[in-house]
């Protein structure tokens, strides 16, 4: 099969599929934009709570509007983060998103336009916040695989994630039981106080935390 060809079929199977994917299998997933219909069927077969849409509020387009009523009438929750696909993300909207992927209800769809830029950059920051995953690991959810391509504007996402790998590797800040490396996983302990509309690591989100990637990120 020729490289045209196979690039043919790849095109067509994120189409096909509505580059639909499992980040963490039965609480995180991605996708493309969404029928209201489509979406109801990705609710029902994957128990999804939270609709997160990475297009901002963009009332009064048709796609918003409809997404709108159908996660009213499916009685579940959506979130609204304003992502460029063709700009660095501002420090505004990072922290909304580590906020929102902190206190919202599991299991969670991400998407954007295409399911492929904003959610593909989206999509890694979830495994760095909640699953004990290497960096490489979820940087490869910003990748060919899922449409992105390393070129023009949607290249600031990835300058975006390269620069916090830099940053990662300066630091030491990061190390996860499986890599054998020289750095460092802080243990929290559950604080005396929590403040209303502050987010905390707690225990309940398991006994070690690996806490560095959500400092860094809403210290942007």
């Amino acid at each position: 099969m020729g490289v045209g060809s196979a690039a043919g079929v790849e095109i067509s199977r994120l189409c096909l599929t509505h580059n639909l994917h499992a980040v963490i299998p039965g609480k995180v997933y991605r996708s493309a934009q969404l029928t209201p219909t489509d979406l109801e069927k990705v609710v029902r077969a994957h128990g999804i709570r939270t609709v997160v849409n990475l297009r901002g509020v963009c009332d009064p387009t048709p796609w918003y509007l409809q997404e709108c009523r159908a996660t009213h009438e499916l009685e579940i929750q959506q979130a609204d983060i304003c992502l460029s696909a063709g700009r660095l993300p501002s420090d505004v909207e990072l922290r909304r998103l580590v906020r929102t992927l902190d206190e919202t209800e599991y299991p969670i769809l991400l998407h954007c336009f295409r399911g492929a830029d904003r959610t593909g950059m989206a999509s890694a920051l979830v495994l760095l916040l909640q699953g004990e995953v290497t960096f490489a690991e979820a940087r490869r959810q910003l990748g060919p695989r899922y449409g992105h391509a390393r070129i023009g504007r949607p290249a600031y996402l990835d300058q975006f994630l390269d620069s916090y790998g830099v940053w990662l590797e300066k630091k030491n800040r990061i190390q996860y039981p499986h890599t054998g490396g020289k750095y460092r996983v802080e243990e929290l302990a559950a604080p005396a106080r929590h403040q209303c509309g502050h987010t905390s690591a707690l225990p309940a989100l398991g006994s070690r935390r690996l806490a560095c990637h959500r400092r860094a990120i809403r210290t942007i």
